[in-house]
Parts: structure tokens; sequence; C-alpha cells
């Protein structure tokens, strides 16, 4: 029996969802994908279904009646009622990527909710309010009939999820630890991407969003050969730069951060902040290895996130710093690199003159971060 999929999307989400399907093809076989739409052209699933023909993968379009609203079904249960023939289907979003085999949860009687995790990304004091990122997945039995959407953060508050088990025994929600897997997966099965910004904005870092950019740039016909799951040397592969350096800061005075992405293209520049950016900071978009991470709480899976994968620091925001992120790289065993007139405490930085910039620049240039050692050792200035 085919892994049935139910994904409902708009004409513009074409891009996201021809990135989850990537995803789910690319470590799944024996694939059914519905895909419940509101005028997506019949060219699309032409081009899609040839790109495919050398893969067991199926494509349904699944057009929706525009009385839908009328008639109070939502897609899902259109698209379940009307077209679907396998027993059990997975219910996902064009926003979601999925990473690794889905047999174990065709396999496994989850119930109809199974949550994976649910983790705060953005400052409830800051401008990110309310934004989180979910990784969210729905288990739903053929037989089961209800009227309204089933994706949505409290299903059991819009429904009886039990009445939809048609006598069976429930067995509620379940963890992922209850899900045998293969040793070697390191991301969630299915990540959400249920926040106002997503991925492939501009502005925004999100976590896990290298993720969806692998799985984005992937070639249709490198989907022919599966693998069970998603590394992280996969994912690492997509950096376009030999290190990544980063600044935690309140202000937009960062100095001689410009000129320091000018003279080492070959090196990313994250500035984050718990706050939004000022147009001082935007206007530094203009260098193609700035990124520019507003809203990121120091308790959030992005700010983890970054600390983990940042090569370097760059202690060189003027005024105060911003929670304990020079104790926190300094702890995570990384470079850290400051000016006289910005180091914030005494963490073994190294200081480095404002008059003396090419040094801070050749001591970049030389990182040894395997090591995380510096091939040019500079003193205290």
């Amino acid at each position: 029996m085919k892994k049935a999929l139910i994904v409902v999307a708009q004409v513009k989400q074409i891009q996201e969802l021809e990135t989850l399907m990537k995803s789910v093809i690319l470590h799944n076989q024996n694939l059914h994908f519905y895909i419940a739409h509101d005028g997506i052209a019949k060219q699309w699933f032409t081009k899609v279904r040839k790109r495919l023909a050398r893969m067991a993968v199926e494509v349904t379009s699944v057009r929706l009646p525009e009385n839908l609203a009328q008639l109070e079904v939502s897609p899902f249960r259109y698209t379940l009622d009307h077209y679907v023939v396998e027993e059990n289907v997975l219910l996902l979003s064009p926003d979601m990527v999925v990473t690794t085999d889905l047999g174990p949860i065709f396999k496994k009687d989850l119930g109809n909710v199974l949550t994976i995790s649910n983790v705060q990304n953005q400052d409830p004091q800051g401008a990110g309010v309310g934004d989180r990122l979910k990784v969210v997945s729905h288990h739903v039995p053929k037989v089961a009939h209800d009227s309204y959407s089933l994706l949505g953060d409290n299903v059991a508050d819009k429904v009886d999820i039990a009445s939809l088990m048609k006598g069976k025994k429930r067995k509620g929600k379940e963890s992922l630890s209850d899900v045998e897997m293969e040793k070697g997966p390191v991301y969630p099965i299915i990540i959400h991407y249920d926040t106002p910004y997503k991925p492939w904005d501009e502005l925004r870092l999100v976590p896990y969003q290298a993720v969806w950019w692998y799985y984005a740039n992937l070639a249709w016909d490198e989907l022919v050969a599966t693998s069970p799951f998603l590394l992280e040397k996969q994912v690492e592969s997509l950096s376009n730069y030999d290190f990544v350096g980063w600044v935690y800061t309140y202000s937009d005075e960062l100095l001689h951060l410009e000129t320091l992405a000018r003279e080492l293209p070959n090196i990313g520049f994250v500035i984050a902040a718990p706050t939004e950016i000022s147009a001082t900071l935007m206007n530094l978009l203009v260098y193609p290895n700035i990124t520019l991470a507003p809203g990121v709480a120091r308790d959030s899976l992005l700010y983890d996130e970054i600390v983990r994968e940042a090569d370097f620091y760059l202690d060189i925001n003027n005024y105060a710093e911003v929670g304990t992120v020079v104790a926190d790289m300094a702890a995570a065993g990384k470079p850290i690199l400051a000016f006289e007139e910005t180091k914030h405490g005494d963490y073994g930085q190294k200081i480095f003159s404002p008059d003396n910039l090419f040094l801070m620049i050749e001591t970049i240039r030389h990182l040894e971060v395997d090591s995380l050692l510096f091939s040019i050792g500079i003193n205290h200035q």
C-alpha cells in the first residue's frame, strides 16, 4: 500500500509545495500525493508527473469546489472523503519539510495527532510576539468523519478526537520517542515553519532554515536515489562561505563591520538582535555576505543554533552586551574578536586596535576552525 499524503496548497505556494514534495520523495518510496488546490494549472501537474515518471510516486490533482466554505467541509475532509483510496493518510502543509522515512509513522497507530515539538522561537517581549516554530504532523485514519480542519494548534478543542477512531481503541498522543527510527537522524521528522517569517524571507533567520533550502535547491533528478534520513553534512554542503561570524547587539553601531564584510567576501556575517533592526543595519544588506536576524531571544532555539553553528564571534558592538553572549561563545570554545573600546568583559577575547583593522582581517582569513585556534597569534594591543 502506498503512503498517502494530503497537501492543501494555494497557487502562490508552488515553490513551497515543490520543496515539501522533494523532501518527502528523497526519503520515501511508494508515495501518493493528493494535492488539494484552488486553481494550480494543469500544466504544472503534467510537468511534475513527467519528472516523477521513473519513481514510484503518484500525484492526484484535487480541484477544490468554489462552494467549499458553504458546504462546511475542510479541504482535508473533502479530499479524504472524495479521493483518497488508501487506509491511512498523513496531512501536510506546504510550509513543512520531511527529513526521514515516514514508514514507522504509517505502520504505528499514533491516534490522530502526533506533536513532535513546539518550541519558542522569538522573544515575547520583543518584536516577534507570538512567533513560534512548530514541528507537527497529523496522522488521520481513513474512517474519520469531521467537518473541521484538522490542521490547528488545539485540535482537541475543535473536535472529539476519540469519535474519529470509529470504535477503535485510541492510544492518544505519543511522542516520537515511542516511534522506533533508525539510529542517525538529527533533525525532527517533520519540520513545520509555522511562523509569520519563513525560511525564504530575506530579513529573518529561522531555525532549520538551511534544511529548507537544502530541499529547495535539489533538482528533481536527484531524487532517484533515496536516503533514509537527512544528514548534517548534506545541509552544510550549501554553505557559500569559508567561515561564519556573528554579533548580537542592541546597537546599530558596529565598529568596522562594513569594512570587514567588504574585505572578506568569503566570510559570512550574521547580525542578530533581540529587537527590530534599524534602517542603518538594513542598508548593510547591499553586501551579499551579511544576514540580518531581528527578534532573536537569548533563550530561543535560533539563538542556540547560531551559537552552535557560528565559527567565531565579533565583540564589536558599542554600548551594552546582550545577555551573556560573549560568555556563551567562550563556553562553546569559539574564537572571540574584539576592539579595545568594544570589549565586553574578559573572556579571552583577541583584542585589536581600531587602527590595526588589517590585523583583524588577516586573523579572520586564517582561522583554523577545526582546532578553534588562530594561525596568526595576536596579543593584546
